[in-house]
């Protein structure tokens, strides 16, 4: 019995312990959980996002304008100005002072080739100048392109074409240099390695779109022959929009619906008639 009672205060004790130690393990903090919730908050609740996500604000996602709106675009009154400036901030205050001034030494100034190019067509198209755009390296058929759309100029629009042309000199001579440096050199580059000028139909086509454009914006419906793959959709806007039933002749698949869509754009039954496989659909949404 006294051997009992010796053991007893040790008993008690352990079991104090034990119970502090399961005390504590219940109430432990929830790390994981806070972590979880702070993370998904943090990214708006998306946890199927990777732990390495970068929002489109920390990443700089943003137009050229934007860019040059911030700190490192302050206007200047002069290129001296931008003297005092860090390297990279010198860059793009150049930029500004182009935009700002509509001087183009601004741009000319720039060492790095992507900050130039952009540069130079954000210049164009604010000048409305295409000829500013022969001074872009990569870019130069969109610069021309936007100018083009810009200033409702369909006359710019072939001149987007011009690394087609280029290709198929460039084959002809067999050299190289004679490829655009702009974004599809590798087809032209492709093309005089094979020796076949048939290669160079691979060249996007951007004039297409240029006389799209410019004919919605018109509603000239002439341009849309020269609007490729959209030749359809154009005919079919801007004969709705003007309402020119005459338009939708230039339409196969589509042409009665176009007349039908007219006739309920002006309120005319008497046109349902001419809407061929449409007309009762025609006449239903007139009555």
């Amino acid at each position: 019995m006294e051997k009992k009672w010796v053991y007893a205060p040790i008993l008690v004790i352990l079991a104090v312990i034990i119970s502090l130690f399961i005390l504590l393990a219940v109430n432990q903090p929830k790390t994981l959980n806070s972590e979880k919730a702070v993370y998904e908050q943090s990214i708006g609740k998306d946890e199927y996002l990777d732990l390495d996500y970068i929002s489109p604000e920390e990443e700089g996602i943003g137009d050229f304008t934007t860019l040059i709106e911030g700190n490192l675009g302050k206007s200047a009154a002069s290129l001296e100005d931008c003297e005092s400036q860090s390297d990279f901030e010198k860059e793009w205050c150049y930029v500004q002072y182009a935009s700002d001034s509509g001087d183009i030494r601004g741009c000319d100034i720039i060492g790095d080739v992507a900050t130039k190019d952009s540069c130079y067509g954000t210049l164009a198209i604010e000048t409305k100048n295409a000829e500013t755009c022969n001074n872009i390296i990569v870019g130069k058929a969109e610069c021309i392109r936007d100018v083009a759309i810009e200033t409702n100029n369909a006359s710019l629009c072939e001149k987007t074409n011009y690394e087609h042309s280029a290709c198929i000199k460039a084959v002809s001579t067999g050299n190289y240099a004679d490829c655009s440096t702009d974004y599809q050199r590798d087809i032209c580059n492709n093309a005089v390695t094979a020796g076949d000028a048939s290669l160079c139909e691979e060249i996007l086509d951007r004039s297409e779109y240029c006389y799209y454009e410019i004919a919605l914006n018109t509603d000239n419906a002439m341009l849309c022959n020269k609007a490729g793959v959209s030749k359809d959709h154009c005919f079919f806007a801007v004969a709705t929009t003007v309402n020119n039933p005459a338009i939708c002749e230039n339409l196969s698949e589509t042409r009665d619906n176009c007349v039908a869509w007219i006739a309920f754009n002006t309120n005319n039954k008497q046109l349902c008639f001419e809407a061929g496989s449409e007309v009762q659909s025609c006449l239903e949404d007139l009555s």
